[in-house]
């Protein structure tokens, strides 16, 4: 590829950059840029410049869109946009923003292509203060409102930011309304669990002759999901497969996701094998929804197949499978897993990984190994102290619950609520009633925690089997829920261990006033009147 002064001209270089750009072709654009480099060919223009900027871009090749874009002479507002776009594009908010302040500096007003983009930066971010501010500063000039691109823009990004109320009256007050502005506000409403109001805005669209497109039914689809909306989610699926769409990026993965979590495997396995060419996310949608439903071994075997098929599983393939050996105690395939966890790196930076092994060695009442991951941890966080905590707590090793607990509050994490059950069962399973009692009490003295019913009927349980049956109906009577079935089953076994008549009546009457029919209180009772005889 050859460029020279006197053969070609710049609007022909910029011809070839943009095809280049289009075709995403980063070999073929680096050689006509190191060409044009070598020959000092237009070395001062700034079309050029800009053009190289927005290949390099396209190509997503960011670091040498920004040194190229250093070197420019008075960079004018296509190579701004180039960069600003590109930055946002790929969800570096911070860059996008930074060039932006930067620009505005530099005297160079920006026009809707670079507010476009500054508002999906902010969106991307959550820097919706920022944006709300840029918004403002412009909105004298009307763009918002006048062009449709900068005002779904705006949309977009209060929708992510979670100010749906803005989202909608910036919506309402568009000139135009197109898919890319629905589909803005609708998965605004989805991401912050609004999930029935974005599909009021599905029937709206429709009504004003809009057709969704595929990234509209993804949204729509996890709205049903979130739901349960079976229903609503067939008849979606109805459309889909009118249009045509089920190959499109995404949509086979939200409908296997939908039928596995309103529980229709059979249906989810049907979209699974319609898609002739599977991804990644296609098979991590269909083991998903095997472990989440409690059939773990077919998730274990659609790992088998996925391999044979040749597709590498990634970081959220081994979570559900990880959940899936936990669910049917497949303790040797749990390690096998964590062996190919280990040599492929993904714990590294995956905290999520990390502590689907420490829950599931946890769960299979080995908290030592539990431990060994959670200290490999670079970035601990509340959730994996707490699992180890309760992999100690369930396999009655209270010295080690009491030692990580103090260790927990040394390095500055804050207990919440889960923690505290941790703490109170392991003094339940070896009758630590003084212990249990002030941890109840710190809970809310120190750290503000309100005591749920999971911690009363700890505590409750655990006056129950130091023989404090008196003390222990008085809380329950005295708790802030009304007393379940479960709390009564544990005080009457109790009265019948310590032969108390009086409180075995008082706990008997509650329970019939809840289930007259509950046989196990009533065999409870003639055992309490038997052992008094």
């Amino acid at each position: 590829m050859k460029v020279h002064n006197h053969m070609a001209k710049s609007t022909d270089v910029v011809a070839l950059l943009k095809a280049c750009a289009i075709r995403k072709d980063l070999l073929k654009g680096s050689l006509l840029h190191a060409e044009i480099v070598r020959t000092s060919s237009f070395g001062t223009d700034v079309f050029v410049g800009s053009a190289l900027v927005n290949m390099y871009v396209k190509c997503g090749a960011l670091i040498q869109a920004h040194e190229t874009f250093s070197k420019l002479t008075g960079p004018n507002i296509v190579a701004w946009n180039a960069l600003i776009t590109g930055y946002a594009q790929y969800g570096r908010g911070k860059e996008a923003l930074h060039c932006f302040e930067q620009m505005c500096h530099d005297g160079i007003r920006p026009d809707a292509v670079t507010l476009a983009s500054i508002f999906k930066a902010c969106g991307t971010i959550g820097a919706v203060e920022k944006g709300h501010e840029i918004c403002l500063q412009f909105a004298i000039h009307g763009l918002p409102q006048k062009d449709t691109v900068v005002g779904t823009a705006l949309v977009d990004m209060y929708a992510k930011c979670g100010m749906l109320q803005r989202a909608e009256e910036l919506f309402n007050g568009l000139a135009v309304r197109n898919i890319i502005s629905w589909t803005a506000l609708l998965g605004g409403f989805v991401q912050h669990g609004c999930n029935e109001e974005a599909l009021v805005y599905l029937d709206l669209m429709e009504e004003e002759g809009i057709s969704p497109n595929a990234i509209t039914f993804v949204c729509v689809l996890k709205a049903c999901t979130s739901i349960h909306s079976f229903n609503r989610g067939q008849i979606i699926h109805v459309e889909i497969s009118r249009r045509s769409l089920l190959k499109e990026e995404g949509i086979s993965t939200a409908l296997v996701d939908m039928y596995c979590k309103c529980g229709l495997i059979g249906k989810a396995e049907e979209v699974f094998r319609e898609r002739h060419r599977q991804n990644v996310e296609s098979w991590n949608a269909l083991i998903s929804g095997y472990a989440q439903t409690g059939v773990g071994m077919r998730a274990l075997d659609c790992f088998k197949c996925m391999q044979n098929e040749a597709f590498s599983p990634d970081a959220i393939t081994f979570s559900c499978l990880l959940k899936a050996c936990s669910s049917i105690g497949a303790w040797h395939k749990g390690q096998e897993l964590h062996s190919q966890i280990y040599v492929g790196g993904f714990t590294k930076n995956n905290i999520s990984l990390s502590m689907g092994l420490i829950d599931m060695y946890a769960k299979f009442g080995i908290p030592e190994k539990a431990e060994r991951v959670f200290e490999s941890v670079n970035m601990k966080d509340l959730l994996s102290w707490n699992a180890v905590l309760s992999g100690y707590a369930q396999s009655g090793e209270h010295d080690k619950v009491f030692e990580l607990f103090v260790r927990m509050i040394g390095e500055g994490e804050e207990p919440d609520s889960a923690t505290f059950v941790s703490i109170l069962t392991a003094c339940n399973h070896y009758g630590l009633l003084d212990e249990g009692q002030i941890c109840f009490e710190i809970m809310s003295m120190i750290y503000n925690i309100i005591p749920s019913r999971e911690h009363h009927a700890c505590l409750i349980d655990l006056l129950s089997r130091v023989g404090r049956v008196d003390k222990a109906v008085v809380i329950a009577m005295d708790m802030p829920f009304a007393m379940n079935l479960a709390v009564c089953h544990m005080l009457m076994g109790a009265c019948q261990k310590e032969k108390d008549t009086n409180l075995g009546l008082v706990i008997f009457h509650h329970v019939i006033q809840l289930d007259d029919d509950d046989s196990g209180a009533h065999i409870c009772m003639r055992n309490i009147f038997a052992d008094n005889c």
